[in-house]
This record gives C-alpha cells, structure tokens and sequence, in this order.
C-alpha cells in the first residue's frame, strides 16, 4: 500500500509544483479581506479599517459633528475659537496654553479639533502614547474617549441619542443649542452620513 501512496504523493507534488506559476496568474482581488482604504481627506485610524463599512460611516460622522461642535472642524483651534489668530502650528504635541474662555475670565487649555483640555490629553497618555498631536492622533485620542465613556459601540451602532447623553460630560456643546436638541444633532449625522 505505501508503494502505492508515496507514487501518489509525489504526483501530486510535482503537480503543485507545475501549476504554481499559473495560480498566481489568477485574479483574486475579490477575495481581497483587507478593509478598505480611508478616502482622501480621512485621517481616522487603522483600528477602525477594521470596522465593517456602516459602522465606520456612523464613527466618522459622529467624529466630524463633535468636530463641527467644538471647533468648526479646525485641528489647530485654540479654545474653541474659530479666528486665525486662535491657532497653533506645533502637532508635536498638546499646545499646553491656557487662554481666556469665551470672554468669561476663567482660562482653558482646549485645544485641537475635539477641544481636548491638558488633563485629559495626559490622562489618556499624551504624546507618549499617540506619537503628537496630529489631525490623526486628535481622531484617536477622540476614539478612547468615546470608549471611556462606554459610547464607543452605541456609535458604530447607530444609537446616536444614547452616545450623545454619555458624552454630556466629556464635550459641554452637547449641553448647549442647538445640539442638546437631539432632533438638530440627528440630522447634522444624518447629513455627514449623506
């Protein structure tokens, strides 16, 4: 029987060996498992290329909201304020400036896209962690927010009302107008997911 078998085996062999050359020949990009590449102007991380595609959608427009909410969408916003003149251009790391907020008197660090205070930047590893204070590490050090306060899978699902009211306490502009109004929050995703 092994007489039989060790022929057998060999064949076969040889034969993968033979037709190897024309397999790779063969177009498998549909079998393609790797996640699809961000678009053009998409600095969100590889850990959410992972992400199936409805669920990226609804991160990503839950992202740019928070990002529109708290500093109309500029990575080098000072204190929520929209002017030029209230920028940084160092993304080596957190600007670490404190300046008046909103003409009340009292100082703030808020900084970046997603206003992120010196305290929190520090608690969450600060540049130890993220490398900088790039576009890219602001959507990160955004995503372990969102996961700290237990929001993180409410968003990849869709339950946007849920997410907004754990995050009251981590970005004040959903206790404010127009956003504390879920029905106008809504439909700013609504409107990102288009």
């Amino acid at each position: 029987m092994i007489s039989v078998i060790v022929p057998v085996l060999v064949g076969l062999l040889f034969a993968v060996i033979a037709f190897a050359p024309k397999l790779a020949e063969f177009d498998t990009s549909f079998q393609n498992d790797k996640p699809l590449p961000p678009e053009p102007g998409n600095l969100l991380t590889d850990e959410i290329q992972d992400v199936d595609f409805m669920k990226r959608a609804n991160l990503e427009a839950f992202l740019k909201m928070i990002r529109e909410g708290e500093s109309a969408q500029r990575y080098d916003a000072l204190n929520g304020k929209k002017s030029p003149e209230n920028t940084f251009s160092d993304f080596s790391d957190h600007p670490f400036k404190n300046i008046n907020f909103r003409d009340t008197g009292r100082k703030s660090s808020a900084s970046g896209a997603y206003q992120i205070v010196i305290g929190t930047w520090l608690m969450l590893g600060g540049k130890e962690k993220y490398g900088d204070f790039s576009p890219e590490s602001q959507d990160k050090a955004a995503i372990d927010l969102l996961k700290r306060r237990g929001a993180y899978e409410d968003v990849l699902a869709g339950r946007f009302e849920v997410a907004v009211n754990k995050l009251k306490k981590e970005w004040d502009f959903f206790n404010n107008l127009p956003y504390s109004n879920f029905a106008f929050a809504e439909k700013k995703i609504v409107e990102y997911l288009a």
